[in-house]
């Protein structure tokens, strides 16, 4: 089963260099389709942890700003094609895969210097709420038991009644913890 699952998640890797193999029989450089193709099929083949090479951008706040032009996989291309194009560049003297390889490799830190500065002021002045979350600890049984609905409901309006009472906005309940039918 194991193989199974690393063989699914393998496969916009695979996709994507049989993509770049094809069109390089029709003329088009790997440094562009390899990186181009991977962002397609990363992004359109669904996989059971939806993990992706921008999530490696998480601790750059500086880098990760782009992803307010294209989430996800556009963060996939400045790390894919930001260092491609530049070792392109250098093998083949290229001035358009030098410009490439700045606007996907540096622009996402330049725009981030730019930015970063506005979105942490903005979060300075929002509004803040305390959110309380309650946890009545009910157990599967239990749920399925109809004739213990209005017990778990009151324990959950007590529990509310305790986060409101130390300052909570806002009252998050479990997904499944109303015990009617709505």
């Amino acid at each position: 089963a194991s193989a199974l699952l690393w063989l699914w998640q393998a496969l916009p890797y695979a996709l994507a260099a049989e993509t770049a193999a094809l069109l390089a029989t029709r003329g088009v450089r790997m440094a562009l389709s390899l990186p181009l193709g991977f962002v397609v099929w990363q992004t359109i083949t669904p996989t059971l942890f939806p993990w992706r090479p921008g999530c490696l951008a998480s601790a750059l706040p500086l880098f990760t700003q782009v992803a307010e032009f294209g989430g996800e996989p556009l963060l996939d291309l400045c790390i894919a094609l930001g260092p491609i194009a530049l070792l392109e560049a250098l093998r083949s003297r290229s001035l358009r895969f030098a410009a490439v390889a700045a606007v996907f490799g540096a622009g996402p830190f330049l725009y981030g210097a730019l930015r970063l500065p506005a979105v942490r002021a903005e979060r300075a002045a929002a509004t803040s709420i305390r959110v309380g979350i309650v946890q009545p600890s009910v157990s599967v049984p239990d749920k399925r038991n109809p004739a213990l609905r209005e017990e778990r409901l009151l324990a959950l309006h007590e529990l509310t009644a305790r986060a409101e009472a130390a300052g909570a906005d806002v009252v998050v309940w479990p997904e499944t913890a109303y015990p009617y039918r709505i």
